[in-house]
């Protein structure tokens, strides 16, 4: 069982780390080779809470809802500082096993998933467009402003701050024709 339950999990997250990688250079995803490694590390941790975890299910699931509750907070914070609380729940995993497992599966499962799941900063459609504040993993303040008329085959453009980085989009018949950094590069 421990082996078929692996699998499957780690089947499914392959499948997550690929869809990440296949992301890579998208317009205004904002996804890297170094995120797509965050991606695998946090499978990693998951898989691993999961074998250690299985042979005390119970004590599992208990780890479900304190590792709730770090995923709430954690994404606040910057990616490295996540990869490391990532290693230090898999050593707890390896180490002391029961709840510490079901905490390194949870939570690495939630970032495999806000990570795969983070949708474009841009979205176009016929018409309206919608901006959002960036990935989880540029911790910084944004913004955005725009303009254009309402109806199909109209013409949107306007700005968005990601980080420190300002950029403008252009959305014409219902997809994104114009996304590129307007400030210079630091």
């Amino acid at each position: 069982m421990k082996i078929a339950a692996s699998a499957g999990v780690g089947a499914a997250l392959l499948a997550a780390i690929a869809l990440a990688a296949s992301r890579v250079g998208e317009t205004a995803r904002f996804m890297t080779w170094p995120v797509v490694a965050f991606t695998a590390l946090a499978a990693a941790v998951a898989l691993l809470g999961l074998w250690t975890g299985l042979d005390r299910p119970g004590m599992l699931a208990a780890g479900v809802l304190p590792a709730l509750a770090i995923a709430y907070v954690l994404p606040a914070a910057p990616m490295p500082a996540v990869a490391v609380v990532l290693a230090g729940l898999a050593a707890l995993a390896v180490g002391v096993r029961g709840i510490a497992s079901g905490m390194a599966l949870a939570v690495g499962l939630a970032f495999v998933l806000i990570t795969v799941a983070q949708g474009p900063v841009v979205e176009c459609s016929t018409s309206s467009v919608s901006t959002n504040s960036g990935p989880w993993w540029i911790v910084s303040p944004s913004s955005s402003s725009g303009s254009g008329g309402g109806g199909p085959g109209d013409t949107f453009s306007g700005t968005t701050q990601v980080g420190n980085d300002h950029y403008a989009f252009t959305c014409e018949d219902g997809g994104l024709a114009r996304f590129e950094r307007t400030d210079a590069p630091r």
